[in-house]
């Protein structure tokens, strides 16, 4: 969807859904989770609200939001919005490249690390309790970029963690015993 429509459309219909679906609970009145989406940039290029957009973005994905007891969106309505925001993250991860203004690799956080691990090993375990504690931003998120530097330590402990949850998944035990039964085919003859 977002390819056909221009951006500039997509944030005006999107706009009007956000309000729609969003506001009551991220808006003047109540700020869920610390987020004002009403009054949130959409100037990623010149803001920081990039990191923000980013989590409703995720938190849209992923189907989080808006919860199941709020009104929900229209699967068009899912794909505008969504379209427009990943639109937006695009441009302005393009414009920060051609300006030099990348930022370094990020890692995951630790709920994004368990619940990655969880999904692909199809076990519920908290993978994130052993890791180092995290860091928050002014904003009080944990996804920001500037908290998330990779260092040796976190690619240890992502790689024991990883090497321990696939040893409880992947563990080799005694064949079974074995045991075999000849069947007679009976007397037809008679």
């Amino acid at each position: 969807m977002g390819s056909e429509i221009p951006q500039s459309t997509l944030r005006n219909r999107s706009s009007r859904s956000l309000k729609q679906l969003c506001f009551r609970c991220h808006g003047p009145d109540k700020q869920e989770a610390q987020l004002r989406i009403d009054t949130l940039s959409i100037d990623l290029v010149n803001s920081d609200a990039g990191d923000h957009w980013e989590e409703v973005l995720n938190q849209l994905n992923v189907g989080a939001m808006p919860p199941e007891d709020e009104l929900q969106p229209t699967p068009a309505q899912r794909e505008l919005i969504t379209s427009w925001i990943h639109g937006e993250l695009k441009h302005a991860a393009e414009m920060r490249r051609a300006s030099g203004d990348g930022s370094s690799l990020r890692r995951m956080t630790g709920y994004e690390y368990s619940n990655t691990m969880r999904d692909l090993l199809g076990i519920d375990l908290d993978f994130s309790k052993d890791l180092p504690p995290e860091g928050a931003a002014e904003e009080g998120f944990k996804n920001n970029n500037y908290v998330l530097g990779t260092s040796s330590i976190h690619l240890e402990f992502f790689q024991s963690i990883g090497e321990m949850a696939l040893r409880k998944v992947l563990r080799f035990r005694d064949q079974p015993k074995r045991t075999a039964i000849k069947v007679q085919p009976e007397d037809q003859s008679g």
